[in-house]
């Protein structure tokens, strides 16, 4: 406490560099130690359900990756709404986490345990996979945008994409195979079906007619438009803008033109 006055921080701003692990920690031991929380949200003078609707960008899709159910219930319980809603107000995010998993069981068991809590209690009308991607298809590119910065491991744990794979080569394919992801559900809809002849060019043709809007939801998160982000988490954006570039290559040069006539610009907003 004596720390946080002296360098002028409150609690909270004093443990974000540490935060991570912090909210790790308790909320991993909230059926067996609840007590652990509760006294961490009293020195942030913040009550419970609070810190946890404050921290569910990183806390639930760990425990949806984990399919930790128990403690996906205290959280259901805590802020007081369905896991399914939660879920759906952080889609770009848990789906991005998803998709960088290292390993295809893993992301497919993840998927199969998200559309289970999505549709729990919903009768006949069922979320596929398919509309899930495609309500939220550009803030998801834009996050895959983001993790394909090589961070330098020592403020890994500073970000929202922690376990990403450390080796540069394998994530920015694993970043590729999110957007094929993406551009496989969005092929799905009736007024787009295609069978693409090479699926490598499909997906950067796809990415590439979405580049305006990505780059568009990328300077607004710089501005804070969708929320106040950490200088970590703005250095982790911008990092991911060069490789970005590198991937679509030379069309990058009609984005100035775009700008101003493109319809795509409105979808950055979604």
């Amino acid at each position: 406490m004596q720390l946080a006055k002296y360098y002028k921080k409150s609690h909270y701003d004093f443990l974000s560099p540490y935060m991570g692990q912090i909210v790790d920690f308790t909320m991993s031991r909230v059926n067996s130690e609840p007590t652990l929380l509760v006294e961490l949200c009293r020195f942030l003078s913040l009550g419970v359900p609070e810190f946890i609707r404050h921290t569910l960008s990183e806390t639930l899709p760990k425990y949806i990756i984990q399919r930790n159910r128990p403690v996906l219930d205290y959280i259901e319980n805590m802020v007081g709404e369905r896991i399914s809603a939660l879920v759906l107000g952080l889609a770009a995010e848990l789906l991005a986490r998803i998709f960088l998993l290292q390993d295809a069981n893993s992301i497919d068991e993840a998927l199969a345990f998200t559309l289970d809590l999505l549709n729990e209690n919903t009768g006949q009308q069922r979320v596929t996979l398919e509309s899930f991607i495609l309500s939220c298809d550009v803030p998801l590119l834009t996050e895959l945008v983001i993790a394909m910065h090589n961070r330098d491991p020592g403020i890994q744990s500073l970000v929202r994409f922690s376990f990403v794979n450390p080796d540069p080569v394998a994530q920015a394919a694993q970043v590729i195979d999110g957007f094929r992801r993406v551009q496989v559900a969005t092929s799905q809809s009736p007024s787009r079906k295609t069978r693409p002849p090479n699926q490598e060019v499909a997906t950067k043709e796809f990415v590439v007619a979405n580049m305006l809007a990505i780059m568009m939801r990328l300077s607004e998160s710089l501005h804070d438009m969708y929320g106040k982000k950490p200088v970590e988490m703005k250095r982790q954006i911008i990092g991911g803008i060069a490789p970005f570039i590198s991937y679509v290559g030379s069309a990058i040069s009609g984005i100035g033109l775009q700008a101003s006539t493109s319809p795509l610009a409105s979808r950055s907003h979604v």
